[in-house]
């Protein structure tokens, strides 16, 4: 390949090619071995002065095998190039602090690298934890897509794809964008270019123009929108929206996730250790399921000690029981119901991993556009029950069942309250703290219940259509010790005041 790699080597004039690398007659350890400003061998600063290479080093074993880079101050040798490079950018080493002194940056405090093999990593950096899974989006059943094509290649990105939209100022929430294609078709291709550009010149451009998938909240608000969206120009006219409609096919993949038999709870091993919760969050379950049976832990590893856990509590069940949430008043249950069975869900679930049909998050204190009055009815509810509640979301949910999880970002108790017309179930089953062995069972039907979401819990199966609330506080300002998973004792504000 005849293209050219630019590298600022202390002189902006210089650019060596990639071919002159690959293809050099200089010694393999030669090449590749140009730093900027400053020269390996002599440690002298040389800014200015062009290109200045290593001489070849010598090639000597470490503990990770055949080391083919070595520093000539300190000898330690790498097992790559970027390895020594970084080595020789840290400022906490003395290798590092010329090099800092002659481009004129300051010393770095020296980092704790214990435990980190020699050589595998930065000298002085700390290994960065595993990046977690990305979820994909989960779509509901109500959900309508649009195609939006024609898109310039450099608006063709999520991100400036929702400033476009945003500015468009939709009389509804923001889409979701399930998809951008940045390079769909050739401007040639376009279906209305030909008929309006006259230039031949034009119209034989290759142009890349892309397409996107948004997804509304139903077929009437997409229908809404491609009635405003259809053949407007944005961004000064640099883009004309065309918008086509998506077959109904796509949606044969969406499937609401299996409900419980009515009264039926989880596997006993997702209560006991849910799949969502942490290794470090697991181990910590184990042992105190441990501590309160009575199982000793030494010599055992975790898998060994939670098949234990599992078999004692299949032969021994956890006791149970039930507390009752306070009632809310007629008016509020009514409202909250109506409002909920004619709420306008969004396209997407608001979290994933979940077993509900819908899951919507509002914002306590901020405008939650589209969902007015339902955030409305929650703060009414929270002013009933505890006007100083430190309320930073609310979780509505259509069809909650099962999914024993732990709200990690939790960092005090919530309120939880259901409705809707179900039986046979749709309790709500949290783990006692002090005792594990013990298991709260708190009916929330019309009734506003303070448990604390940092303990497990689930929902559980049901007949019907069960709509609940949850009101919680994320902030750490508000972080309050967990004591116990259920409030027994609790009395709402409005109670309290009568």
């Amino acid at each position: 390949s005849a293209r050219t790699l630019s590298f600022c080597l202390g002189c902006p004039s210089q650019a060596l090619s990639k071919r002159w690398f690959v293809r050099s007659n200089l010694p393999r350890d030669v090449r590749f071995r140009a730093l900027s400003g400053f020269s390996l061998h002599s440690g002298r600063s040389c800014a200015g002065q062009g290109v200045i290479l290593a001489r070849p080093y010598e090639k000597r074993y470490t503990s990770i095998g055949v080391s083919a880079f070595q520093c000539d101050r300190c000898g330690e040798g790498f097992a790559s190039r970027n390895n020594l490079f970084q080595h020789l950018r840290q400022t906490s080493l003395d290798c590092g602090e010329d090099l800092a002194a002659a481009e004129g940056r300051e010393r770095q405090p020296v980092i704790d690298t214990s435990g980190t093999l020699p050589g595998s990593a930065v000298a002085g950096s700390a290994q960065k934890p595993p990046r977690p899974p990305r979820q994909r989006a989960t779509f509901t059943q109500a959900c309508q897509l649009l195609w939006l094509g024609d898109i310039p290649a450099d608006l063709a990105s999520v991100k400036r794809l929702k400033h476009v939209l945003w500015k468009c100022d939709l009389p509804m929430p923001q889409p979701h964008i399930r998809h951008v294609q940045r390079k769909g078709y050739r401007a040639s291709k376009a279906a209305d270019f030909g008929a309006q550009c006259a230039d031949p010149v034009a119209k034989s451009r290759r142009d890349w123009l892309g397409y996107a998938f948004v997804a509304f909240r139903d077929a009437a608000e997409a229908a809404e929108a491609k009635q405003l969206l259809q053949g407007r120009e944005v961004c000064g006219g640099k883009w004309k929206i065309r918008i086509h409609d998506v077959p109904g096919d796509w949606k044969s993949s969406i499937k609401e996730p299996p409900r419980l038999e009515p009264g039926r709870d989880p596997p006993l091993g997702e209560q006991l250790f849910p799949r969502s919760v942490g290794h470090t969050k697991r181990a910590a379950a184990v042992a105190r399921h441990c501590a309160a049976i009575g199982i000793v832990l030494e010599g055992r590893d975790e898998k060994q000690l939670a098949t234990s856990v599992k078999s004692h509590y299949q032969q021994h069940p956890r006791e149970e029981v039930c507390v009752h949430g306070h009632p809310l008043p007629e008016s509020m249950v009514a409202a909250a119901l109506h409002e909920l069975e004619h709420t306008r869900w969004p396209p997407v679930l608001h979290r994933n991993g979940v077993g509900a049909a819908q899951y919507l998050l509002l914002y306590h204190g901020k405008c939650n556009e589209g969902y007015t009055a339902l955030a409305k009815i929650c703060e009414d509810i929270l002013q009933w029950a505890d006007h100083c509640y430190p309320c930073t979301m609310v979780a509505a949910t259509k069809n909650y069942s099962g999914s024993p999880h732990i709200d990690s970002s939790d960092v005090r108790h919530q309120f939880a309250v259901s409705f809707g017309k179900f039986a046979q179930g749709g309790e709500l089953c949290v783990e006692c703290v002090s005792q594990p062995n013990k298991l709260w069972v708190v009916n929330t039907h019309n009734r506003l219940a303070r448990v604390d979401g940092r303990a497990v819990h689930w929902v559980r199966g049901f007949d019907g259509e069960r709509y609940s609330l949850i009101f919680f506080a994320t902030n750490p300002a508000d972080h309050e010790d967990l004591a116990e998973s259920c409030s027994t004792g609790w009395i709402p504000d409005a109670v309290t005041n009568q």
